[in-house]
């Protein structure tokens, strides 16, 4: 295909490319939740101007600019890339291709952007409208650190207005090595943390907290938090620890309007809060008690008797949320 037939293809298709995108976006985004995999993904469709000028290099213009749709997937660390790769995949399928500069034998020496790009076919979109042809999106992953180098670097290496000295792009690429070292201590870092005992303890008094000022504002006794938080995890099975987290949320969602007065009412800003009565209404794992009294109540009564010695606490909690 012309060059400039190409250009006019890709003006008209390309409304069609930018809503592709953005329902590929939509999917890993929903993806990702479902996996517990922090990110955050962007898209677009390639400018025209970008596609003219990628385009005066090819033969057939139209075949060889592969990333007229792109998505961006930005993970916190390094370990998360392969669990992006494999959530795409698992979304779209087998990939048309995958660029991988992570497995290149032979470069040690050299310092290199680790590129991950998958190239993945389209899935047909909620409302029934057209796929461009070919309905394909270069899938980008990458982790914080890596997309701020290639954002900072795109502009000024790839897309010059005029030729950098030697000793600039020397200066831009030795950055890389910061970027592996930042990647592999935060890597690291998160893997200590997977590995402490407390985490899904950290975790679930983290959650609570976070919910928890969604309702109300208060200071709190974390030592009490914990011991709490403690008894919540003998109720757990291995797998519900797991996804505990992730239930917290969808049952303070599902009873949010319920939630909102209980502590309008109870809370630690309520009349009756301000008199010291309801004392766990106050405390953050106010939010974990009342989904074990909804979802597991025998269970939690059970050991909430074994393990604390004033049961009318507990039983404040049993009489408001009835």
């Amino acid at each position: 295909m012309h060059l400039d037939e190409a250009r006019q293809r890709y003006i008209d298709e390309r409304p069609k490319y930018e809503k592709m995108a953005a329902d590929i976006a939509h999917r890993v985004r929903v993806g990702a939740t479902g996996i517990s995999m922090k990110c955050n993904v962007t898209h677009r469709a390639k400018l025209v101007s970008s596609f003219v000028k990628k385009s005066l290099s090819a033969q057939d213009p139209w075949s060889e600019v592969a990333d007229k749709a792109g998505v961006r997937i930005v993970v916190g660390h390094a370990a998360d890339l392969d669990v992006a790769l494999n959530l795409v995949n698992d979304l779209f399928g087998p990939p048309v291709w995958v660029a991988d500069g992570r497995t290149l034998d032979g470069a040690e020496d050299q310092l290199r952007y680790p590129r991950l790009h998958v190239q993945v076919k389209a899935k047909p979109l909620p409302d029934g409208t057209a796929l461009p042809d070919p309905a394909e999106c270069e899938i980008q992953i990458r982790t914080e650190a890596s997309d701020l180098w290639s954002r900072m670097s795109h502009s000024m290496l790839y897309k010059p207005e005029a030729a950098l000295p030697k000793n600039v792009r020397r200066s831009l690429y030795r950055l890389l090595a910061l970027v592996e070292l930042y990647d592999r201590e935060v890597e690291r870092a998160v893997v200590a943390m997977k590995e402490d005992p407390d985490q899904v303890l950290n975790s679930i008094v983290a959650q609570s907290e976070s919910i928890f000022y969604t309702f109300c504002t208060a200071s709190y006794n974390m030592d009490l938090s914990r011991e709490i938080g403690q008894i919540i995890l003998e109720t757990l099975g291995a797998e519900e620890k797991n996804a505990y987290c992730s239930e917290l949320a969808g049952f303070a969602e599902l009873h949010r309007g319920r939630l909102e007065s209980l502590y309008r009412d109870y809370g630690p800003n309520s009349a009756a809060g301000l008199l010291g009565t309801y004392l766990l209404v106050g405390q953050p794992e106010s939010i974990a008690i009342f989904e074990r009294l909804q979802n597991a109540p025998y269970a939690f009564t059970a050991a909430w008797n074994e393990h604390m010695s004033n049961e009318d606490l507990l039983n404040d909690m049993k009489d408001i949320w009835g």
